[in-house]
């Protein structure tokens, strides 16, 4: 059973991963790239301080930086060493020949689970639970769905990297907001 689910992850992302354009890879590297949100960053926090005032958001920076910790450690430093699942982009995987890689990009040894997605997803429902908004959960949910794919799109993660990487990322995020409510 195990075979299976892996040899239909492996042909999902064979599927995902064969609409490339010169436009995409680009954007896609962009996307990818952690630098590129900082300003996105900045304006959550902005509009938490507008709202909620310095000390509150000052709070809730310390929550995010904790949740981003706490996924980026415990898909790189326990899951990924415990799982020892290659990345599609590495020769071991069998199928990194058939893949189309951006300039070469291969990412590290290991990517079970996203750290990505982890951290994105985590990110993203905390923001979700924090501001209870519509429009802003919506927003959020779409660019670590974004990030997430972004990953898949360079060839570098399972489908199943990201869905695990997601679920790392709601179960730290929602352990941290409801410790904070609970202090």
């Amino acid at each position: 059973m195990l075979e299976s689910i892996l040899n239909s992850d492996s042909r999902l992302l064979l599927f995902l991963n064969q609409f490339h354009s010169h436009f995409w890879d680009h954007f896609m590297w962009l996307v990818a790239n952690k630098w590129t949100w900082i300003p996105l960053y900045i304006l959550i926090l902005y509009i938490m301080q507008r709202g909620q005032g310095w000390k509150k958001a000052a709070i809730a920076l310390v929550a995010f930086a904790l949740v981003i910790a706490c996924t980026d450690q415990l898909c790189g430093s326990v899951l990924r060493p415990f799982f020892h699942r290659y990345r599609p982009s590495q020769v071991q995987s069998g199928i990194s020949s058939l893949l189309h890689l951006i300039d070469g990009y291969k990412g590290g040894k290991y990517g079970f689970p996203s750290c990505h997605a982890a951290n994105s997803f985590g990110l993203a429902f905390f923001l979700v639970l924090y501001f209870k908004s519509r429009i802003l959960s919506i927003f959020i949910m779409v660019w670590a769905v974004l990030v997430s794919y972004s990953r898949i799109y360079m060839g570098v993660h399972y489908p199943s990297d990201i869905v695990v990487g997601m679920l790392v990322g709601f179960a730290v995020s929602t352990l941290i907001y409801f410790t904070l409510k609970w202090l």
